[in-house]
């Protein structure tokens, strides 16, 4: 994401291992809410550290050998946790279980989330600890 700019930038192709480091709190199938009319599918995952976004594969650019490399970046969203303002459950339609993260620098980003209330209790006790 563009106007993700402002964020402590780490190394995409080792965030994985990172992460696995860090020791997963939760994580979840999930849905970035890119715009009104975008959600990119992928898995959300927690630490004490940071929130990530993984999409899922697209399937259709497994075909084309050039997007090999696209494959190994496919975290797309890295938010250290002290990055954090708010977050809240918001609302997308008809959809409740939406995460929405708001960041220092005002940008607010959702996500569609399994169930919403284990989020938000898992994201306030990470910001207890911090």
């Amino acid at each position: 994401m563009d106007s993700l700019e402002n964020v402590p930038q780490v190394n995409l192709d080792n965030l994985g291992q990172i992460i696995e480091e860090e020791g997963i709190l939760k994580t979840c199938h999930a849905g970035h809410l890119a715009s009104s009319m975008s959600m990119i599918t992928g898995h959300l995952f927690l630490t004490e550290k940071r929130l990530a976004f993984r999409k899922s594969p697209n399937f259709l650019a497994g075909l084309f050998v050039f997007v090999i490399k696209a494959f190994k970046r496919r975290f797309t969203i890295h938010i250290p946790l002290s990055e954090i303002s708010t977050f809240k459950k918001g609302t997308f339609g008809r959809n409740k279980n939406i995460l929405e993260v708001t960041l220092k620098s005002g940008e607010s980003i959702k996500f569609n989330v399994d169930k919403i209330d284990p989020w938000l209790d898992a994201l306030k006790s990470c910001q207890s600890v911090s």
